[in-house]
């Protein structure tokens, strides 16, 4: 999965689980299971795969796909790293090196604090029926990678899932279990080593 699908990807995994934070944001820390189902035009089949969600503190964010393949993509502050542990490669890059990767940066962590200021500057906030409510990004620069995100909730404590629609109409869903906002991280689950 090329790097900005992964961003893309973790970027919706935030959406739904910034709420989830204590108001103070400063230093809250969360882990989550959960199970993503992409929806592609080019397939017949839905591909699932899990994983889990790290959120420790500003600026520490890990998402790791457990199975069927995994890759972890961790974002710490301006470093980001993205391993495929199975084939033994691990790279580290510049968050804010590419525009649209520092936008979404910018976006992860204004989400993360519960910035709704910052993040009203980018999105329009629409609501629809059955607890569902749509970010629709206002920079074109992001309408090139997705077109909405989707939140279903009954509030911002028991959201059950959140997806991405792709311009092209593809979709990413990611439902969440096991949701604890009382775990303490270690700093370490936040850096990776790069393979040579």
């Amino acid at each position: 999965m090329k790097t900005k699908q992964c961003v893309l990807i973790m970027f919706i995994s935030v959406t739904a689980m910034a709420a989830k934070l204590p108001a103070d944001g400063d230093g809250a820390h969360l882990s989550a299971d959960f199970v993503m189902t992409r929806t592609l035009s080019a397939l017949s089949q839905d591909i699932e795969s899990k994983g889990k969600l790290y959120i420790g503190g500003p600026g520490k964010l890990r998402f790791e796909v457990t199975a069927p393949t995994r890759s972890i993509l961790v974002l710490n502050k301006n470093n980001a790293f993205i391993s495929y542990p199975d084939v033994g490669v691990t790279r580290k890059f510049d968050a804010t090196g590419d525009p649209v990767m520092a936008l979404l940066s910018k976006h992860l962590f204004a989400l993360m604090q519960a910035d709704e200021k910052e993040i009203l500057k980018h999105y329009d906030l629409k609501e629809k029926k059955d607890e569902i409510k749509k970010l629709v990004p206002k920079d074109a620069n992001i309408r090139q990678y997705f077109s909405e995100i989707s939140v279903r909730a009954k509030n911002v404590r028991e959201i059950k899932w959140v997806q991405l629609t792709s311009k092209n109409g593809d979709l990413t869903r990611i439902e969440f279990f096991n949701v604890d906002t009382k775990v303490k991280l270690a700093n370490e689950l936040f850096e990776l080593q790069v393979s040579e």
